[in-house]
């Protein structure tokens, strides 16, 4: 869900090989469909919204988490979930 917003920074020479290596990497993934039904009874509904309730479930699953959303990072990091800041990475790689 929030790769096609990151996907923009694709533009930076930098960045190209990471998101080359994601493009990748994304063939390979299989999407789900979650009921809007149930997420709106997740915890974190009624804070962060639809969007970022299917990808705590997701995340609660045992999936790596990749966002840019740092309210939905905190969250699922103070619960100790498996979920990676794409800020940190766009650092790591616009540093180089």
């Amino acid at each position: 869900m929030e790769v096609s917003n990151l996907m923009q920074l694709s533009e930076n020479r930098r960045l190209r090989p990471f998101f080359e290596h994601l493009q990748t990497q994304f063939q390979a993934l299989i999407e789900k469909y979650q009921d809007s039904a149930t997420l709106v009874h997740h915890f974190l509904f009624i804070p962060l919204g639809l969007a970022d309730s299917a990808l705590a479930t997701e995340s609660e699953n045992g999936v790596l988490l990749l966002t840019d959303d740092f309210p939905l990072y905190a969250a699922l990091e103070k619960r100790r979930r498996d979920v990676v800041n794409f800020n940190h990475l766009r650092q790591f790689y616009l540093m180089r």
